[in-house]
């Protein structure tokens, strides 16, 4: 099971609260949790993961990092002018998660189409 992550809006910075979970595992499908605050006022609110065109940030990010790198390091040895260069670093390092989440995706439906 994956981790999520849940807000909890009433606690204050010392503040505790006691939360009951309840996991059922159906014999088809996905495991179903169930949770429980005891806490006066207090209401748990689902916060989905950070998702970046439908991948985690963390792996978009990881993925444009990498992506970049290459990038950078195969237009440095074409010799550009300085100004492209920078261009060129400047976008990628300003898209690095945009880029490492089309890379992420491209590569999920090459993976899917080749079975």
């Amino acid at each position: 099971m994956r981790r999520h992550d849940f807000r909890v809006p009433v606690l204050n910075r010392s503040g505790r609260v006691k939360i009951n979970t309840v996991v059922q595992a159906p014999p088809e499908g996905r495991p179903l949790v169930g949770l429980h605050c005891v806490h006066s006022g207090g209401k748990i609110v689902f916060q989905g993961p950070s998702l970046v065109f439908g991948v985690d940030v963390r792996t978009a990010a990881l993925t444009g990092l990498v992506v970049g790198v290459a990038v950078v390091l195969a237009v440095s040895t074409t010799n550009p002018s300085p100004i492209a260069f920078a261009l060129i670093t400047f976008a990628l390092g300003a898209a690095g998660q945009v880029v490492g989440a089309g890379v992420v995706r491209a590569l999920s439906g090459i993976r899917r189409l080749l079975g």
